[in-house]
């Protein structure tokens, strides 16, 4: 029981940080686009990509 419990508040940590970082992401994802930065455009989905393995991992 207890373990499931701590699992779960690991889980929703990693969630919770995934968001900060999503947020931080997508707000200078459309900063950039506007500044016409088109690199940013390849490193967006890959970093999204890697969070989504670190919070199944």
């Amino acid at each position: 029981m207890t373990t499931d419990y701590t699992l779960s508040i690991k889980h929703l940590y990693r969630i919770t940080l995934f968001f900060i970082q999503y947020n931080i992401l997508y707000y200078s994802f459309i900063s950039k686009i506007c500044q016409k930065n088109y690199s940013f455009l390849i490193l967006y989905p890959y970093t999204i990509y890697q969070q989504c393995i670190f919070i199944n991992s």
